[in-house]
């Protein structure tokens, strides 16, 4: 089925290329299953419609499944799948829909890998944007009252499934050795040998790269903390909730006021909790003596300084001094600088997942060339990013495996390798902000 697939996985390459949403990724550099998992993984809700308008049955069948990903060789941790592939996924159908997730997310992720884990990401993806425009509708005009569940999830799923079923008997009726229409002809059948081969060397190349350095950042992540157990009790509760209509439409009561209805929900709860009626286990992670100020220098050293410890140890003290001024009538003034710390961790990440390279590197040519179009300056600050993106693979992540030094994802490395010039140009530091 992988080979069959070549042919609408080409066809696909070929429409995100030319998508505006999806355009500015490098795919000459990157093979087309990095670009997906990519977009899946942490890409913007644009981004991610934008790939599962051009994916198909077809193309989806070129992935291996979710449960080969996290079992086979190379495998995805299970925690980080969850948290960076199927929770995204969930809160996409939330967001979409404006209602809460019923349920534990970790638990219904878990319980889905495991009843549809022959299904990959790609179809994951692909069936829920399926949901969104309205395709399996019959589940789709309540969620309004029950929000999105597991049950909603299995049942969107199931009927994914049998659709994928029927066109991968139809792929294989097609391309059955005496179906004379899957005779490409000899063009056709070398262009995709060649694609095929590009795309397994580099991919093969890449991923050995990626697979030593992440293991490097890993050990000096899990370094920092130790492991322990969190007890989360859950209890069940009634809300009111609107009552609509057939179509989700609100529904008035003779008086004019809303027709509401009562619905159980399950919430987490304290353990001593008379009602109390279930609990699970979490893993959590506990950051040893230092650890929250070794990632904050490393923001500082990244994104602010730029490779110079003097400055960063400069920078750090008179940041600390700060803060500690801040809370001098505080208890224990230590423990509010290791606070402060911790916030500033999560409003780096903020600040993150807002900031792109490819919109810093466009500001720029922005600023430098007013008159050019904006498929022209998107055009070269295409060139710029793929220049970046082969220098991470080829140089950047070879330098952290020889000096043993915790890799940035490509994403971070790009940001921090734009932003010398961008405040050359007169832009502001996003980062540095969060030290002012």
């Amino acid at each position: 089925m992988v080979e069959a697939s070549v042919p609408s996985v080409v066809k696909c390459l070929e429409a995100m290329r030319n998508d505006p949403v999806l355009a500015h990724f490098p795919f000459d550099a990157v093979s087309f299953g990095e670009i997906v998992l990519r977009v899946i993984k942490s890409g913007t809700p644009l981004e991610r419609a934008a790939l599962a308008k051009h994916m198909t049955l077809e193309s989806a069948y070129f992935f291996p499944s979710a449960w080969r990903s996290i079992t086979g060789p190379n495998a995805l941790p299970i925690q980080s799948v969850i948290d960076q592939i199927m929770k995204p996924l969930f809160g996409l159908l939330c967001d979409h829909y404006g209602v809460p997730f019923s349920g534990n997310m970790d638990t219904v992720a878990y319980s889905i890998l495991n009843e549809f884990g022959g299904l990959s990401f790609a179809d994951y993806l692909i069936c829920f944007e399926r949901v969104k425009v309205g395709r399996y509708r019959r589940d789709t005009q309540h969620i309004m009252t029950r929000g999105i569940n597991a049950e909603f999830i299995a049942e969107w799923l199931t009927q994914y499934a049998e659709e994928r079923e029927e066109a991968r008997a139809a792929i294989y009726s097609q391309h059955s050795p005496d179906n004379i229409e899957w005779k490409a002809d000899a063009d056709t059948a070398e262009n995709i040998r060649e694609y095929k081969e590009r795309q397994r060397a580099t991919r093969q190349s890449r991923e050995e790269i990626q697979r030593v350095a992440d293991a490097i950042f890993t050990e000096w992540d899990n370094g920092l903390y130790t492991t322990g157990m969190f007890r989360q009790w859950f209890k069940t509760v009634w809300v009111e909730v609107n009552d609509l209509g057939e179509h989700g439409e609100i529904q008035y009561r003779p008086d004019a006021t809303v027709k509401t209805k009562s619905v159980k929900q399950e919430t987490i709860c304290e353990a001593g909790d008379p009602d109390a009626a279930r609990f699970e286990d979490f893993p959590i992670r506990v950051p040893k003596a230092g650890a929250i100020e070794r990632k904050v220098k490393r923001i500082m050293y990244e994104f602010v300084v730029f490779g110079d410890r003097d400055a960063m140890d400069a920078l750090f003290l008179e940041w600390v001094d700060r803060v500690r001024a801040k809370y001098i009538d505080e208890e224990h003034p230590e423990k509010w600088v290791e606070a402060e710390m911790k916030t500033l961790i999560s409003a780096f990440g903020t600040v993150r997942r807002r900031v792109t390279g490819r919109d810093m590197v466009e500001a720029m040519y922005r600023k430098l060339h007013p008159d050019a179009s904006q498929q022209q300056i998107a055009q070269s600050a295409r060139g710029d990013l793929e220049r970046l993106e082969n220098q991470y693979f080829d140089v950047y992540l070879l330098g952290c495996i020889t000096a043993k030094y915790p890799r940035l994802d490509i994403d971070e490395f790009l940001i921090a390798s734009i932003l010398p010039t961008y405040i050359e140009q007169g832009f502001g530091n996003p980062f540095k902000m969060l030290f002012e």
